[in-house]
């Protein structure tokens, strides 16, 4: 496991396993609640009342080589926190950068 990305989320808490490509939210020390395999490598976290926003980037030794090739593929994913279902997806091109660090999420009041 490649687990980093450690949050606290009303009832348990969230990882990144960036080896499989999946987020994780437990309940307990062992218990998972839910996992959601995303693609490429999970990159960042951000996390409102209802939402939990992932970003994934492509491997990053092969992130120059794509970049060259036009498949460069960031995606911010939008994810339901009380079950782990994928509600949307969006796409960043190559002008945005080669791979997503990191993510906040700003609430619109």
């Amino acid at each position: 496991m490649a687990v980093h990305d450690f949050r606290f989320i009303k009832d348990g808490y969230i990882v990144c396993n960036s080896k499989m490509h999946e987020l994780i939210c437990c309940k307990g020390p062992i218990e998972k609640s839910w996992k959601v395999k995303l693609q490429n490598y999970v990159r960042g976290l951000a996390i409102t009342d209802f939402y939990i926003y992932a970003g994934t980037s492509t491997n990053h030794s092969r992130a120059h080589h794509d970049q060259i090739a036009g498949t460069v593929n960031n995606v911010i994913f939008k994810i339901n926190s009380r079950n782990g279902q994928i509600l949307d997806r969006y796409s960043l091109n190559e002008n945005v950068g080669k791979e997503i660090y990191s993510i906040v999420a700003i609430e619109d009041h």
